[in-house]
């Protein structure tokens, strides 16, 4: 699986922000620690909230 982390607004839309490849290439592009990052994300999962960082998953056959 391969992954892409995501800043996005808090509403319903989640319009991304900032976009990188690894959370800490989208820390440095925000000013934010990784781990703030893979916190907020678990977080949000264990809460059923949202989170305004998102790791959104790729299976391996749609990127080359």
């Amino acid at each position: 699986m391969k992954y892409i982390f995501m800043l996005v607004t808090k509403d319903i839309y989640e319009l991304p922000l900032a976009v990188a490849d690894t959370r800490k290439e989208l820390g440095a592009l925000i000013g934010v620690s990784p781990t703030t990052i893979a916190n907020s994300i678990a977080r949000a999962r264990k809460n059923r909230k949202k989170s305004k960082y998102v790791r959104v998953e790729f299976p391996d056959n749609d990127i080359e």
